[in-house]
């Protein structure tokens, strides 16, 4: 199977941390078909081919995407279909995109470039947890690969989260309404 990295960014300033995911992938015998970045601001060539070293890189510079809004209407889609899904009309004028856009962008383009598994990483993520120890919060590092596709194995899954690292964990409590049902 192809498994490709895919990451939402407004520039790409520098390798990282695509370059520590690409390790721990390495490190854990994991290898990876490429890497897919949507983005919408400025590009480092040195950052790029840093990656290139070590893996494909399908950039997709949102509204710059001719290739492969081409390659989306030859399989069928229409053009009116993939300005909605994957252009960013307001863009110049509020230089923000959405994160439904990029995401859609970083999707097509994996599909077309031969991805079977997708997995997204952010600019500000890495292949580590936060561990409280006896001698206080250690990094620890973990088969970040591995850990996917150990549930995508199974028949009943067919997507996984890496939020696992305790970000979003919400404590217990109680707000009126919210057993209530609209």
């Amino acid at each position: 199977m192809n498994i490709s990295f895919g990451m939402i960014t407004k520039e790409i300033t520098s390798a990282e941390p695509l370059d520590e995911f690409l390790d721990n992938a390495k490190r854990y015998g994991h290898e990876i078909y490429s890497v897919v970045i949507a983005h919408s601001g400025a590009a480092n060539p040195d950052a790029i081919r840093e990656i290139e070293e070590r893996v494909p890189v399908h950039l997709v510079k949102i509204n710059e995407a001719d290739e492969m809004c081409s390659a989306l209407e030859e399989i069928g889609m229409s053009k009116e279909a993939i300005k909605t899904l994957v252009t960013c009309e307001h863009l110049n004028d509020s230089g923000l995109v959405g994160y439904g856009k990029n995401r859609n962008n970083v999707l097509m383009k994996a599909m077309l470039t031969g991805s079977d598994i997708l997995i997204f990483v952010d600019t500000d993520v890495y292949p580590k947890l936060l561990v409280e120890t006896v001698n206080g919060v250690v990094k620890q590092e973990i088969d970040f690969i591995g850990e996917h596709m150990k549930y995508l194995s199974m028949d009943s899954v067919m997507i996984t989260t890496s939020d696992y690292s305790g970000y979003y964990i919400i404590p217990p409590m109680n707000f009126g309404g919210m057993g209530a049902i609209v």
